[in-house]
């Protein structure tokens, strides 16, 4: 494990409607995890994510999305199982102190509390 990981951000979550997940930093192995959220998002919900038409994002996307120094460049997610539904983002931008912020939903997933349980998020420095 990266001696970075920070750890402490892990914990399993009680959403709105009673269920369960299990919310974490993301980590340089979870590329393929996302690539299976981002399969399972409708074309709207990845507009609603990328401001734009794109097309699945690329291994190489995939790869910057999930490599994160924990400190400029932070992910939480949410994990159901072995899948992820959801991912909370702050990407820091340079020069600045105000981050750029993302969430991602699952379709499926949507309603059930996760932007309540990414308020988590906020806390992390």
């Amino acid at each position: 494990m990266d001696e970075r990981y920070p750890g402490q951000w892990e914990s399993d979550v009680v959403l709105a409607d009673g269920g369960t997940v299990h919310l974490g930093p993301i980590r340089r192995s979870d590329d393929t995890g996302l690539l299976g959220l981002y399969e399972r998002l409708s074309d709207e919900s990845i507009y609603l994510r990328f401001f734009s038409p794109v097309s699945r994002p690329t291994a190489q996307q995939l790869e910057r999305l999930s490599a994160v120094d924990y400190k400029k460049r932070f992910a939480l997610v949410a994990e159901l199982g072995d899948d992820i539904v959801a991912v909370a983002r702050f990407d820091r931008r340079r020069g600045s102190d105000e981050p750029e912020v993302a969430f991602t939903v699952q379709d499926d997933q949507q309603g059930r509390g996760r932007y309540e349980l990414f308020a988590h998020s906020a806390e992390v420095p």
